[in-house]
Formats: C-alpha cells, sequence, structure tokens
C-alpha cells in the first residue's frame, strides 16, 4: 500500500509498501539490498529478512582481507550491522509505516576464529522487549537488543556481535510523522 496522499516522505517510505499486517518480507528485503549503495562495493547480500531474524553474505575477496588475508573485521562489522537492520526490519513490519528513528547504538564482536573464505551472519532479535513496546499504539522510542552469529563458508562460528538498536514509532496511523511532534511522546 503506498504512503496517503500527502504524506511526507521518509527514509523509511520506500518499505511501506511491504509492510503492515501482512508483510512481504521478501519486498522489504530486497528494498534493504538497494537503498545502501556501500553494499555492492563489499558484495554484501541481503539474503534473509524475516519475522525474527535476519541474514545477510559476504562474499570473500582479497580487497576485503586484512594483512593476513581472512575477512576484515570492519566487513564483519558491516555484515552484523546490515543483519541487524535485516532483523529490526522483518520484527517491526507491521508497524513499519510510523518509524521515525532507527540506528544501530552500540555493536560489540567477539571473534572466536578468523573468517576465512566467503561469511555470513544472522541475527535475531530479543522478541520479549520488541513484542510488548510494539502491542503499544501509541508513540514510543526504544531500544532493542540482537545477537548475531558469524559463520565461514564451511558454516563454522566465527564470532559472536551483540547489537542494540535504538528507534522511535509515531502513534500507529502517523505514517511518517516526527517523534519529536507526537504529544505524549514516551521514552522506553
Amino acid at each position: 500500500m503506498p504512503a496517503q496522499t500527502g504524506a511526507r516522505s521518509t527514509p523509511f517510505s520506500p518499505y511501506y509498501p511491504f509492510a503492515g499486517e501482512s508483510p512481504d518480507y521478501d519486498g522489504l528485503r530486497a528494498v534493504l539490498q538497494t537503498t545502501v549503495p556501500f553494499n555492492d562495493l563489499v558484495d554484501l547480500t541481503i539474503a534473509e529478512v524475516g519475522p525474527t531474524a535476519g541474514r545477510v553474505t559476504i562474499t570473500y575477496r582479497p580487497e576485503l582481507t586484512n594483512s593476513v588475508g581472512t575477512l576484515h573485521a570492519g566487513v564483519l562489522f558491516l555484515a552484523a550491522d546490515m543483519a541487524g537492520a535485516a532483523a529490526f526490519l522483518g520484527a517491526t513490519a507491521r508497524r513499519l509505516r510510523g518509524l521515525s528513528m532507527f540506528f544501530l547504538r552500540s555493536c560489540r564482536i567477539d571473534f572466536l576464529k578468523p573468517g576465512a573464505g566467503d561469511a555470513s551472519v544472522t541475527v535475531v532479535m530479543d522478541e520479549r522487549l520488541l513484542a510488548a513496546a510494539l502491542a503499544d499504539p501509541g508513540p514510543l522510542r526504544l531500544t532493542c537488543d540482537a545477537k548475531a552469529y558469524l559463520r565461514d563458508s564451511e558454516q563454522n562460528l566465527i564470532g559472536k556481535a551483540y547489537l542494540e538498536l535504538a528507534c522511535a514509532f509515531g502513534a500507529i496511523g502517523a505514517i511518517g510523522a516526527e517523534d519529536e511532534s507526537l504529544p505524549g511522546h514516551v521514552q522506553r
């Protein structure tokens, strides 16, 4: 469903046709793939957007490596960040039209072994924190936690990441409304 006539466009407007009560997760995935041009520079592919998780893949190239020939930590951080965005979009798809702000507040990666070859990162949202907050139809700000699993091309665990995502939603039905203008705005 396109944004309402006269509704202000937001950075999240491209996702609106795929959000709502019956989300099109593949549509959300396709939009996320094209809205971050940097992904193309590192061959990052948004592989999955689902109701509680997101997954990305990185194709190994020598120019993405560190001095010992394994994937650079910065590339793996980008993969965790984008998998977090995929998981967040899927988990909040039913309320996405009210999203006014979203960013990665913090991320810590614990590397377990070097990342040789292609890599994939799967992020799983903490549903308990998010579900209670999203059930409230009013405006809100919240942080939500997610955990990422970084795997090499043989599916060996090469690291775990802990993400904290911050976001703000307007009241349900306030498509594209800015959070500062909403009465009763709450911090959670």
